[in-house]
């Protein structure tokens, strides 16, 4: 995982230690180990095309980050259902989160976050980079802001600016 993302988890972490009312806004639950991911038995956590997302896991295994939700991987199965829908992406992709009602998937093959805007009328489908990019440029990063036309209203992003993108 970029150091600067793993910065930002600790950071996270010393606040949520420091300042548990930040749960409001953002909050990041303990990691899975590689055999605990394995012991799922959703998918295979070794694809050199998810390795990002697999250390994620080993920092957090569930999140939120304002209105970005990272489901905790247990929980996956839950939320197939926007993948099911589409018969051309079952066992390609998978629902890893949600940003408000819109679903967050993760290319099993490419690695490649993309959000499902729109869901499920009028869809189309909004590449957010590999799962490395989207942590540092979406979650922590100055993109968030292009996700939600209320930023200034969102307490993560203040969170951001006044914290992390300092």
């Amino acid at each position: 995982m970029n150091l600067q993302v793993k910065k930002f988890f600790d950071l996270m972490r010393e606040i949520q230690i420091k300042k548990p009312e930040t749960i409001i806004y953002g909050y990041i639950s303990n990691g899975l180990t590689l055999d605990e991911q394995s012991q799922l038995n959703i998918i295979d956590f070794k694809l050199p095309s998810i390795r990002t997302y697999s250390e994620y896991l080993e920092e957090s295994a569930e999140s939120f980050f304002g209105n970005i939700v990272l489901f905790h991987p247990s929980d996956l199965y839950n939320f197939q259902y926007y993948v099911d829908e589409y018969p051309g992406l079952i066992g390609k992709w998978l629902c890893i989160g949600k940003i408000i009602d819109n679903p967050l998937l993760l290319n099993l093959n490419t690695g490649r976050v993309h959000l499902f805007v729109g869901y499920p009328s009028n869809c189309y489908d909004k590449e957010l980079g590999d799962f490395e990019e989207f942590l540092r440029d979406y979650v922590f990063g100055e993109k968030y802001s292009s996700l939600f036309p209320w930023v200034d209203e969102d307490e993560w992003y203040f969170f951001l600016k006044n914290f992390l993108m300092t």
